[in-house]
């Protein structure tokens, strides 16, 4: 069982070190948002929800470590990875609201409806 955990506890270090390289990438060299066919599903919002998704299955290993909270649960790297990933995420709203759809679905929760709608069906 100590193998399996020495295994799982590498799998989690890796994964944050490289995708910690790549939001930092990202972060400095934004991918093209649109293509002639449509959006780039390389966009640095869809890499950074990737990420978080990758994040949400390691979830059960990083909760040893303290999880992911911003008064210090965890580990630096983690957070620093978690937050970053979030903020990307955050600036492109259709990326937020696909992300919050496939973790509601995966869990099995309800997201509720936003609040705030596109000023477009305000009318303005």
């Amino acid at each position: 069982m100590e193998k399996l955990w020495e295994i799982l506890k590498a799998y989690l270090f890796s994964t944050i070190l490289v995708s910690q390289s790549i939001i930092d990438v990202i972060t400095f060299q934004p991918c093209p948002r649109r293509t002639s066919t449509g959006v780039n599903p390389d966009s640095s919002p869809q890499i950074a929800s990737l990420i978080l998704q990758t994040l949400s299955h390691t979830a059960f290993i990083s909760s040893k470590f303290g999880g992911v909270i911003s008064d210090g649960g965890g580990f630096k790297e983690q957070r620093r990875l978690f937050f970053s990933s979030l903020d990307i995420v955050g600036s492109d709203s259709e990326a937020s609201e696909t992300l919050l759809d496939v973790l509601s679905r995966r869990t099995g929760t309800n997201v509720p409806p936003p609040v705030y709608t596109s000023s477009e069906s305000l009318g303005t």
